[in-house]
């Protein structure tokens, strides 16, 4: 059902239907597959702003805490699969890389634009998951290519990126209990 999921016609029903699954604790299972989860943010990279957005929102219901009274599968599965669902954000961050996107290469390039608009959302979606799971939070904060991201995202040449930047790197800052290469890196890039 996924991979009908770019179906412009069909993008509300599928999306609809979609989420039924993320809403059950029984249900959510059906979801918890990393390659699954590959495919939903591949969707999510669809130049078609519907199938965009609706993608969005069924990450942000997958991944939210509130919609399921029972979140105990998904938990045990982020815990267990966690550099692999951090990846899934690190990897399209990558795609939209704002260290490519001087202006001199925009002038000499006539492709489109990065889409922020995506960027900004997922980011939204993975700062609130890392407040979920604290396990996550604890791992995601101790590696260092995370963090080198996010400080890389804080040159984005865009105000709503560089903002859920500043929020990724206050879980860096705040957590307690970082690696020795965590704390080098921050001192490193104080300035």
């Amino acid at each position: 059902m996924i991979d009908k999921y770019v179906d412009r016609e069909r993008v509300t029903f599928i999306g609809s239907y979609l989420r039924m699954f993320t809403d059950s604790p029984v249900l959510i299972c059906g979801w918890l597959s990393i390659d699954n989860m590959k495919k939903l943010f591949q969707t999510i990279k669809s130049e078609d702003f519907n199938v965009q957005s609706d993608a969005i929102e069924t990450t942000q219901q997958l991944f939210g805490t509130e919609t399921r009274t029972n979140n105990s599968k998904m938990t045990e599965f982020v815990n267990k699969n966690m550099d692999e669902v951090l990846h899934l954000f690190y990897n399209i961050y990558k795609e939209i890389d704002p260290d490519d996107l001087d202006e001199e290469a925009d002038e000499q390039s006539n492709e489109e634009e990065p889409n922020f608009f995506e960027l900004k959302e997922l980011m939204k979606i993975e700062y609130q998951l890392l407040q979920d799971y604290r396990e996550l939070r604890e791992h995601f904060s101790n590696h260092t290519e995370y963090l080198k991201q996010t400080l890389n995202l804080l040159n984005a040449n865009n105000n709503g990126v560089e903002q859920e930047a500043i929020l990724m790197l206050s879980i860096f800052i705040l957590m307690p209990n970082r690696k020795p290469e965590i704390i080098k890196v921050l001192v490193k890039n104080k300035a």
